[in-house]
């Protein structure tokens, strides 16, 4: 999914033909394309795709990650984790794409990096 999306951002003239082109991408979500109705419980009774928005969002999985190029380092020494890890997808649009990955990181002891940078 993430190459198809920068094939079309390095194309898009703007904001607004990135994401329509965008929608073309199967497994992709725009909130802003989706109006959603709800019961009288609060529950989801019905959502609306518009302006060529799938209506059904179908589910893409990668069967192998270490196949896909991508790789991902953090490069400053003032990045924290505070129990809690998430990488998100096409976060070039911010706000218009979910999280593809979320979990809890519970370190098993705390060091400072420069007692293990000559490990590393």
């Amino acid at each position: 999914m993430l190459p198809e999306f920068l094939d079309i951002y390095r194309n898009a003239a703007d904001r607004d033909d990135l994401i329509r082109k965008s929608l073309s991408i199967e497994g992709i979500y725009f909130p802003g394309y989706y109006s959603i109705a709800y019961d009288g419980e609060g529950k989801i009774a019905e959502r609306h795709a518009s302006e060529g928005a799938p209506h059904i969002i179908k589910r893409r999985y990668l069967q192998d990650m270490s196949r896909t190029g991508i790789k991902t380092a953090i490069i400053t020494s003032e990045t924290e984790f505070s129990e809690c890890i998430s990488s998100k997808l096409c976060g070039a649009v911010p706000g218009a794409a979910g999280s593809v990955l979320q979990g809890k990181y519970t370190a098993l002891r705390e060091s400072r990096i420069s007692g293990i940078s000559p490990t590393i």
